[in-house]
């Protein structure tokens, strides 16, 4: 089982990839894939070994990703964005010997490595243009903790405890078997990737599964901006894409720049990530009546889905992630992981082949959240009578307010929806006397100017007076992870 059959099964003249325009067919990308196989196999050992793929998404980031595939090593995408102390340390962790890149990545990709890296450069047609070959220099020993291994995603973890998830073939073709069913994916679909590819959801959600599909994945090369979002729609008739709350918000802000585009092929949208407030995604739902808004839910310890849901025009939603995906089971557990009752928050534990084989060399932190072959993902959440599934927050993130548990998440969920407000952070501020009180650090809208008590009063009709930010800092940005989620760790006082 390898995820390379995506394509060999594929073999024929319908179009997999579109990028700046130029076609590339199932056939041709099997052909490049495979010679590009046969390169990486006569500078590498006959182990299972990561390779790196310093590429954004194309052409180029295709063929290595199945060429790795096929010569039965291990797929590392790399964030093209980092800066070269987080680059080193990756790498050096992942004990990475190779990496590929193309004509558009390489200046960038020298300035970051040592000279005990082997470098693959692709031109833009997917072929090798030339190889600085280091081989003679190394020796790698086995490493049983990569057999069956796939893909290597980082997702987090301190400067000196890196964490980065092993997903297996059976991982990741059991997942996106069930998205390609559950939401009904086929030949005529037409995805846009607008998400990098160390997104696990570009390269799984989107990448893999519309190619195992059948479909054609469309790379957006552009910035993005709302007015190159719906230029791309219209010019490739795009069927549906993925993204973040904050892309769904531009898109809401810049409606007026939609009127001279074609957007009628557009079927659906998922979205994920972060919370989205409820009242934006319900004027988009509204006002792109024939366009599905999908809610989803997942982490990359899970090959990136685990529940999804429809929002209905009638309903205005903030926070039900919907049903499972098909073979994927959810339980809400207490602290003792007693099961909770229908509608009692606990925690989310997942099961399924989707879940991830463990963190890289982390035997530590795989024990920690593997517990009875239940995936504890860390966050909290609820079921109801019907099996939905709600998320409340994240557990570590909880603000003890004089007892009370609040969730920063919930009343981020509330400033997001304020249209003055464009994002929000929010964090427990000491307090002498209560233990913690809520905070809030926000970004506010173009066209639009923080009025205090406004604001104040927005949040009285929507929460509890324990959960009102005491104070509000109007910042440029909220700072990020790598992975596009809100960094929580950052230096808030900076702010202050």
């Amino acid at each position: 089982m390898n995820v390379f059959k995506i394509i060999e099964e594929h073999n024929n003249f319908d179009t997999a990839l579109l990028y700046r325009g130029k076609k590339t067919t199932y056939k041709e990308l099997l052909e490049k894939s495979k010679k590009l196989s046969d390169v990486i196999n006569k500078h590498t050992e006959n182990i299972p070994e990561p390779v790196g793929v310093f590429i954004s998404g194309s052409l180029d980031f295709s063929v290595s990703f199945f060429s790795i595939a096929h010569a039965d090593k291990v797929i590392m995408p790399l964030n093209v964005n980092l800066k070269k102390a987080e680059f080193v340390r990756i790498i050096k962790y992942l004990d990475i010997r190779i990496i590929i890149t193309n004509d558009l990545f390489y200046d960038r990709l020298i300035k970051l490595i040592d000279n005990d890296i082997t470098v693959i450069c692709l031109n833009a047609d997917g072929d090798v243009k030339f190889v600085n070959d280091v081989t003679d220099m190394r020796h790698i020993e086995y490493n049983n903790e990569l057999k069956d291994v796939a893909l290597i995603l980082h997702t987090s973890g301190s400067l000196d405890s890196p964490k980065s998830v092993m997903l297996t073939h059976e991982n990741l073709l059991s997942c996106i078997h069930s998205i390609s069913e559950d939401l009904n994916i086929t030949q005529k679909n037409n995805t846009l990737i607008i998400l990098p590819m160390y997104y696990a959801s570009a390269t799984i959600s989107q990448f893999l599964t519309h190619l195992y599909a059948g479909g054609t994945v469309t790379f957006m090369d552009t910035i993005f901006t709302s007015e190159n979002l719906f230029y791309n729609i219209a010019n490739y008739k795009i069927t549906n894409f993925s993204c973040i709350p904050s892309m769904l918000s531009e898109v809401l802000n810049n409606l007026s720049k939609i009127e001279k585009y074609d957007l009628s092929s557009l079927k659906y949208v998922c979205f994920g990530g972060a919370f989205a407030a409820g009242n934006k995604v319900n004027e988009l739902v509204k006002y792109f009546s024939n366009v599905k808004f999908i809610r989803t839910y997942g982490l990359t310890e899970a090959s990136t889905r685990i529940s999804h849901y429809v929002e209905q025009p009638d309903v205005i939603n903030d926070t039900c992630v919907g049903k499972c995906i098909p073979n994927v089971k959810v339980r809400i557990v207490d602290k003792n992981e007693n099961d909770c009752r229908i509608g009692e928050i606990g925690e989310i534990t997942v099961k399924g082949p989707n879940v991830m084989k463990g963190y890289y060399m982390r035997t530590d932190e795989t024990e920690k959240v593997m517990i009875n072959g239940w995936l504890h993902t860390g966050d909290l959440g609820r079921i109801d009578e019907e099996n939905n599934l709600y998320i409340v927050g994240r557990r570590k993130n909880i603000i003890i307010r004089n007892a009370e548990n609040i969730y920063p998440e919930e009343i981020e969920g509330v400033l997001n929806s304020c249209p003055q407000i464009k994002e929000s952070f929010v964090y427990g501020e000491p307090h002498e006397l209560l233990g913690e009180v809520p905070a809030a650090i926000i970004v506010i809208n173009d066209g639009f100017e923080f009025k205090k008590q406004e604001l104040i009063n927005y949040c009285y009709n929507k929460l509890s007076s324990s959960k009102i930010p005491v104070k509000f800092i109007v910042a440029d940005k909220i700072e990020k992870t790598s992975n596009g989620k809100i960094n929580r760790g950052f230096r808030k006082e900076e702010f202050v």
